[in-house]
């Protein structure tokens, strides 16, 4: 079983962040750490691994689900899953 109380801990150290460029940059710099949900209204960003029914995730200004912004993850060696 995973330990979800890191989970929650990453989350909230990126929900205090003082914006998404802070996000964004913590997110490259620990791609191991997280995945990029992307879809048509959201863009989202949890742990991996966590695999609770409502896993701990935050919300971030919307970019939308294209081929460019998955070319921009996969170039950043971010995960990214379309949802």
């Amino acid at each position: 079983m995973s330990d979800y109380s890191n989970f929650d801990h990453l989350i909230e150290r990126l929900e205090n962040m003082d914006g998404d460029t802070d996000r964004w940059l913590f997110i490259i710099e620990n791609p191991d750490l997280f995945v990029v949900l992307l879809d048509n209204d959201d863009t989202q960003i949890k742990c991996i691994g966590d695999d609770r029914d409502e896993p701990a995730y935050t919300q971030l200004d919307y970019i939308g689900c294209s081929d460019g912004v998955y070319r921009l993850c996969e170039a950043l060696q971010l995960n990214a899953e379309g949802v």
